[in-house]
């Protein structure tokens, strides 16, 4: 039985051309991790944080956004219209697939987007370029942290081993929100609702 490694955010992680963005984020870079665009430690601090006081809640079949007055207005508002947009979505769906959509929202999601961006891939194996010092300095618990550590070894190991073992895959190759994965759309029933998303998703972008 292979091991889930990151669940709902493990995505393949092939990252190219790095580059370091301002210190002044816009909603849309604190919670999109983007592939091309790597975060200082600071602002990855920033995307924890507001990430984790930000994140939708699951309250039965739908999400809502808390009321938080210690954060910028634009990241509440951006929020606000992500958890919106998925809620329409949601109700298009039926209740198993929107159990499984509302499943991979639950647990600290933010903390393993914010590790899962730190996954790079060199010379054909998997790196973790946060130490731990500094993975603690931003919020991640020591125990978290280590378990991405084991991650990263494990399938690295699987890679030297080669054969036709299926590799499980760690970080990100395409833009995904810290606070959902919308390619486990690609799941549910309704075949549409994935390209739907994605779109509307760039639509907020535009916005913010």
């Amino acid at each position: 039985m292979h091991r889930i490694i990151l669940i709902c955010f493990s995505v393949v992680g092939i990252l190219w051309g790095c580059t370091i963005v301002s210190s002044q984020l816009s909603p849309n870079e604190l919670f999109v991790v983007n592939p091309k665009k790597r975060l200082t430690i600071e602002q990855q601090g920033e995307r924890l944080r507001y990430g984790r006081l930000l994140k939708p809640l699951v309250e039965g079949d739908t999400l809502r956004v808390r009321k938080i007055s210690q954060v910028p207005l634009q990241y509440y508002k951006y929020v606000e219209e992500f958890a919106r947009l998925l809620n329409c979505y949601l109700r298009e769906m039926d209740i198993s697939d929107r159990k499984l959509v509302l499943s991979c929202m639950e647990g600290d999601i933010v903390e393993n987007a914010v590790l899962g961006s730190c996954i790079r891939v060199k010379k054909g194996r998997y790196k973790l370029e946060l130490s731990k010092t500094e993975a603690l300095k931003i919020g991640i618990s020591e125990k978290r942290y280590e378990e991405v550590v084991v991650d990263v070894k494990y399938v690295n190991q699987l890679l030297d081993q080669g054969g036709n073992t299926e590799i499980p895959k760690l970080g990100f190759d395409t833009s995904v929100s810290v606070f959902f994965n919308s390619s486990v759309l690609t799941m549910v029933k309704n075949a549409g609702i994935h390209s739907a998303f994605t779109k509307d998703l760039e639509q907020l972008k535009v916005m913010y």
